[in-house]
C-alpha cells in the first residue's frame, strides 16, 4: 500500500516531501533496514526481488538507490535472474538513469544467457539500455570517478561485451530474411550496436542491404533525425553503393522528427512496439476466428463437419482481415482436407474484389504453400492469383517469403514466365539476406521450374559459396536433391567451397551417390571432378585428407569474399 501511494504521487509529479509524514517515515525505516542488511536479504532463500520494480517507481530517490543496491549485491553473489525479470530490472535502471557498473554487467550476462528468441522490439530496447549505460560508465571513467580496480574490470569485461554484441548481431540478422523488423527498429539496432562499438563489417553490410529493400516504402517524417545521423556514420563506407539508402537518410535529416534524446527506453518501446497498433476485431471477424477454432478442433476424418465449417467461413470471408485468410487456407493443409472448389471460390473472391493487392507477402506465400500441400488442381486459378500480385507487393517480398513461394511453385509445377521474372528481379535485391536453408530451397525450386537466368543463378551460387561453411546437413541435402543440380556446378570458384563443406558433413550413402553422379555430369574441370569424387567416396578413392589438401592447395587463391 505504501508503494502504491508513493507511485501514485510520482505519476502526479509530486516529490518525496509531498508524501504524508507516516509514509516518509515508513520508507526511511525500509531503506535503513535494506542498507544495513542487503547481503543477508539477497542471500535469503526467498529474496524480495519482486519488490524492486515498486521501489524504482516510488517517489523517493533513496528507495531507488536501495533497489539498485539489491541488484548490485545480487550481481556480487552471481544470483540468476529469469529473462523477464532481467529485462524489467534493465528497463528500470535505464529509465531512471541509475547505472552501477557491477549491476549493469550482471544484467547483461543474465540477458545473454536467456534472451534467445526474445521479441525483436525487446532485444533492441535492451540494446538501447545497454548503450545508454555503457556511455554513462565511460563518462565516469573519463571523469576519474571510478576506482582503478573498476576501470580494470571494465577493460576485462570488453571481451564479454563483444560476445554479447555478436549474439545480438546473430539474433537481428536472423530476423532480416523473414522481414521481421520494421525500418525504425532496424535503424535503432544499427545505432545502438554502433554506439556499443560493434564494428563487424558483415553485420553492417547485411543491414544496409536490408534497408535498401525497405526504404522505398518508408516515411522519412516518422524517423528520428538523431538516429539517422548515427546510422549514416555507421554505414558511411557503404552508402556510395546504396543511393536509395543515402537519399533516405538525407530526407530524414530534413523532414524527420526531433526525438527527445532523454526519452526513456520503456517509452521508446511503447512508441514503436507493433503490438500496440493492432486494431481490435469486429464482431464478424470474431465469428470468423470462432469458425477457424472449431475447424482446428474437428477431426480430419470428419469431412462433413469440415465442409459445413468451411462454408460458414466463406459466408464471412468479406468481413475477414485479409491477412487472416492464410489461416483459413492453412486449415485445409493441416487437416489434409482436400476441397479445391471452396479454395477456388476464396481465390476468385480475392481476384474479383482486388483484395489480392492488399495481401502481405508472407500471407501470399503461406496460402500458396497450403495449396501445394494439398496438391491444388485448379492451375488457371492459381496462375491468375500469382499474376494478380502487384508490382508494389513484389517490391516488398522478403527473402524467406520468396523461398516459400519458389518451393510451392515447384511442387505445383507453376512455370509462369512473368512470375519467374519478378522473382528473379527481387532475388537480385534480397539474395544477401538468404539463410543457407532458404538459399538451398530457392536454388532447388528454380531448377525444378526450369529457371535459366544465368545472371541470377550466378549471384545465388556465389552467395552459397561465400556462406558454404554455414550450410548444415539439412541445407546441403536440399541443395543436392535438386533436379538437374549439375547445371549449377559451372565453375570451381562457387562449386569447390560447397563440395568441401559437403565432404565434412555426414550424408546418407544414397545422397552421396547422387552428388557424385551430379559432379560427374557437371561442366567443372576434370581435375576438380576427380578430386571431388575421391573426396566424396573415400572407400573407392583413397585418403580423404589428401583430397582435401589437394582441393585447398588448388583453389586457395579464390576471389575475396569466397569462403
Amino acid at each position: 500500500k505504501l508503494f502504491e501511494e508513493s507511485e501514485s504521487a510520482a505519476k502526479k509529479g509530486l516529490t518525496e516531501v509531498s508524501l504524508p509524514n507516516e509514509v516518509q517515515l515508513a520508507f526511511k525505516k525500509i531503506c535503513d533496514f535494506i542498507e544495513k542488511n542487503v547481503e543477508a536479504i539477497v542471500s535469503d532463500d526467498n529474496p524480495p526481488f519482486g519488490l524492486i520494480p515498486n521501489m524504482f517507481t516510488a517517489a523517493t530517490p533513496r528507495t531507488r538507490q536501495c533497489a539498485l543496491a539489491i541488484i548490485s549485491e545480487a550481481a556480487a553473489q552471481s544470483i540468476y535472474f529469469p529473462t523477464v525479470q532481467t529485462y524489467r530490472f534493465l528497463l528500470e535502471l535505464a529509465d531512471n538513469n541509475l547505472f552501477e557498473r557491477r549491476a549493469l554487467l550482471h544484467l547483461r550476462r543474465q540477458f545473454a544467457i536467456s534472451a534467445d528468441g526474445i521479441p525483436m522490439i525487446q532485444l533492441i530496447t535492451a540494446l538501447k539500455c545497454f548503450a545508454r549505460g555503457q556511455t554513462a560508465l565511460e563518462t565516469l571513467v573519463e571523469s576519474g570517478e571510478l576506482e582503478v580496480e573498476e576501470e580494470v574490470e571494465i577493460e576485462e569485461d570488453a571481451e564479454h561485451l563483444q560476445d554479447f554484441l555478436r549474439f545480438s548481431d546473430e539474433a537481428v540478422t536472423k530476423t532480416l530474411s523473414s522481414g521481421g523488423i520494421d525500418v525504425r527498429c532496424t535503424l535503432a539496432a544499427i545505432e545502438n550496436l554502433f554506439i556499443l562499438k560493434y564494428r563487424d563489417s558483415t553485420f553492417f553490410d547485411k543491414m544496409i542491404t536490408y534497408l535498401n529493400t525497405k526504404v522505398d516504402h518508408a516515411s522519412p517524417e516518422i524517423h528520428s533525425k538523431a538516429t539517422a545521423k548515427v546510422c549514416a556514420e555507421a554505414l558511411q563506407h557503404l552508402l556510395e553503393g546504396y543511393p536509395k539508402v543515402s537519399a533516405f537518410f538525407a530526407e530524414v535529416a530534413e523532414k524527420g522528427e526531433d526525438e527527445d534524446p532523454n526519452m526513456k527506453p520503456s517509452d521508446w518501446m511503447n512508441k514503436n512496439d507493433p503490438a500496440n497498433f493492432i486494431t481490435p476485431l469486429t464482431d464478424e471477424q470474431e465469428q470468423g476466428w470462432d469458425v477457424l477454432n472449431r475447424m482446428n478442433d474437428t477431426r480430419s476424418a470428419d469431412t462433413e463437419k469440415l465442409e459445413v465449417l468451411a462454408e460458414e467461413y466463406m459466408a464471412l470471408i468479406h468481413h475477414a482481415r485479409v491477412d487472416d485468410l492464410k489461416f483459413f487456407f492453412g486449415m485445409f493443409a493441416e487437416k489434409v482436407y482436400k476441397n479445391d472448389k471452396v479454395l477456388k471460390r476464396a481465390m476468385e473472391y480475392l481476384l474479383s474484389t482486388g483484395t489480392i493487392t492488399k495481401l502481405a507477402g508472407h500471407t501470399i506465400s503461406a496460402m500458396l504453400l497450403s495449396l501445394s500441400q494439398i496438391r491444388f488442381t485448379y492451375y488457371q486459378t492459381t496462375k491468375k492469383f500469382l499474376l494478380g500480385i502487384s508490382e508494389e507487393q513484389w517490391g516488398q517480398l522478403d527473402a524467406a517469403t520468396i523461398a516459400t513461394l519458389v518451393q510451392s511453385m515447384g511442387k505445383l509445377s507453376l512455370r509462369i514466365p512473368a512470375v519467374l521474372v519478378n522473382l528473379g528481379e527481387r532475388l537480385v535485391v534480397v539474395y544477401k539476406l538468404l539463410q543457407p536453408v532458404d538459399l538451398a530451397v530457392i536454388l532447388a525450386g528454380l531448377q525444378a521450374l526450369g529457371y535459366n537466368d544465368e545472371a541470377v543463378l550466378s549471384l545465388l551460387m556465389q552467395h552459397a559459396a561465400n556462406n558454404a561453411k554455414r550450410f548444415d546437413d539439412v541445407a546441403l541435402a536440399v541443395f543436392w536433391s535438386a533436379p538437374h543440380v549439375h547445371r549449377l556446378l559451372t565453375d570451381a570458384e562457387t562449386s569447390v567451397p560447397l563440395l568441401t563443406q559437403t565432404a565434412s558433413v555426414h550424408t546418407s550413402l544414397q545422397l552421396q551417390q547422387k552428388i557424385v553422379a551430379s559432379v560427374k555430369r557437371s561442366a567443372l574441370p576434370r581435375e576438380v571432378i576427380q578430386s571431388a569424387v575421391l573426396k566424396l567416396t573415400p572407400a573407392e578413392g583413397g585418403s580423404v585428407a589428401a583430397t582435401v589438401l589437394q582441393l585447398e592447395q588448388k583453389y586457395a587463391a579464390l576471389p575475396a569474399g569466397v569462403s
